[in-house]
């Protein structure tokens, strides 16, 4: 399991006993605490949803960068293997003449 995911899990755990916690303890309607706990969840899950979009959106960003490295350094390797191969071209050339 990932540090993030632990992470994730640890915070959903403490939402979950706080939750528990303020309906045990609230002196308010059970209506009313029950919209509190929604609004509360919606929030949480609000949250979340932009963390994780942030971290696509990092993600992403990771991805095209080493995909330009990695198209950057096969196109070098072209280069260099054209120039290996026109390098022999001419030694096979100078020996043949």
């Amino acid at each position: 399991m990932t540090t993030n995911s632990r992470n994730a899990l640890a915070l959903l755990a403490a939402v979950g006993a706080g939750v528990v916690i303020g309906i045990l303890i609230a002196p308010e309607k059970g209506s009313d605490l029950r919209e509190k706990v929604r609004g509360s969840a919606n929030d949480l899950a609000d949250e979340l949803l932009a963390a994780l979009g942030k971290r696509k959106n990092d993600v992403a960003e990771k991805a095209s960068e080493l995909k330009g490295r990695a198209e950057a350094k096969l196109g070098q390797w072209k280069e260099d293997a054209e120039d290996g191969v026109q390098s022999l071209k001419r030694k096979a050339e100078s020996h043949l003449s």
